[in-house]
């Protein structure tokens, strides 16, 4: 309970925020005097103790940032009634402040793809996901090893929900993009016999 309150007082992590604590990734949806409740990539809740929580390394996705402030044209100006409305305005859109999560994944491109059509390739899948995501999706080059080139892929959403429900998703589309002959091979044969076994049933049905 000690531990509880301490993580309750201190605002270390808030509900709705994407964390790691001992081994665990997902969002925080309860904190209390007991224990702390996260929800996993794959829709597993956790529930942890405070008393590991408190103290342990935690690692944030969510941080806050300042909202940018994009000034009124002069014609948006005019029709403000008075003068001091529009600085009350100003006032308000300058202190408040959104939070914004970026989850970094670390993922290996083998040397069959060809490194002209890397940026192609995952800008298709970034273009796509932005939409959902709410930001676009970017990438930096880590390391290269022995033909295989190491990325980090950096997806952002000032909705930590979005990243949980649709980083499965998202991952699976660049596998698709990147290796269409590996996941593809062998699929046309696949298909044609499982059609054929779909006959073959409901001809004994």
């Amino acid at each position: 309970m000690t531990s509880g309150t301490m993580l309750l007082t201190s605002s270390q992590f808030e509900i709705g925020d994407l964390i790691e604590t001992n081994g665990v990734q997902g969002i925080v949806t309860e904190i209390n005097l007991n224990y702390t409740k996260i929800r996993e990539f794959d829709g597993v809740t956790v529930l942890i103790p405070n008393s590991k929580v408190y103290g342990s390394m935690l690692v944030k996705f969510t941080h806050e940032k300042y909202k940018v402030f994009k000034p009124l044209k002069k014609e948006e100006f005019k029709k403000r009634k008075y003068y001091r409305e529009y600085i009350k305005l100003l006032n308000k859109i300058i202190s408040s402040n959104i939070k914004t999560t970026l989850y970094v994944k670390s993922i290996g491109i083998s040397s069959s793809v060809n490194p002209e059509n890397l940026d192609e390739l995952l800008s298709q899948v970034f273009d796509q996901y932005e939409p959902v995501f709410g930001i676009r999706p970017s990438y930096a080059a880590n390391t290269t090893l022995f033909g295989r080139l190491d990325l980090n892929l950096y997806v952002k959403s000032e909705k930590p929900l979005n990243i949980l429900n649709y980083l499965d998703s998202f991952l699976r589309d660049l596998l698709y993009k990147l290796y269409p002959d590996e996941v593809y091979d062998g699929w046309d044969k696949y298909k044609k016999q499982y059609l054929i076994d779909s006959s073959k049933k409901g001809g004994e049905s």
